[in-house]
């Protein structure tokens, strides 16, 4: 993403434009159910979108769903394959390098996933999460 850039809000599918809510929660909970196996496929993704939208399409949720994976997903925001996360795991101390470092309460600020996901990989060594 350039510098210049705002942060995404929606996405775009079909020439459709479909707003969402990227928060860092929203998204947790979005990669949440759709790591679950209970589910069926398309309950699952539509669940899935249902996270980041108030009120998600009947059909067409999988194109979305493809869309904001790629949009979220990419580039500066791959997984990294060496320093692996567990957000459940490691939330007490994420929650307190965000407070420490940056002076964000993730218990109340909103913060989008690519704005959470850079500061999350920029946490310097001396920090609670490092």
């Amino acid at each position: 993403m350039k510098l210049y850039e705002t942060l995404p809000d929606s996405v775009i599918v079909n020439g459709k434009r479909y707003k969402a809510d990227f928060d860092f929660r929203n998204v947790l909970r979005m990669l949440e159910i759709l790591a679950r196996d209970d589910l069926i496929e398309d309950a699952r993704q539509w669940l899935a979108v249902k996270c980041l939208m108030k009120h998600p399409p009947r059909c067409g949720y999988s194109m979305i769903l493809f869309e904001v994976r790629s949009m979220l997903f990419t580039g500066d925001h791959k997984p990294d394959k060496k320093k692996i996360t567990d957000y459940e795991q490691d939330a007490d101390l994420i929650r307190a390098a965000f407070r420490q470092v940056y002076h964000i309460d993730l218990y109340r600020d909103r913060v989008h996933w690519l704005e959470f996901t850079s500061l999350l990989s920029c946490l310097p060594d001396g920090s609670r999460y490092m």
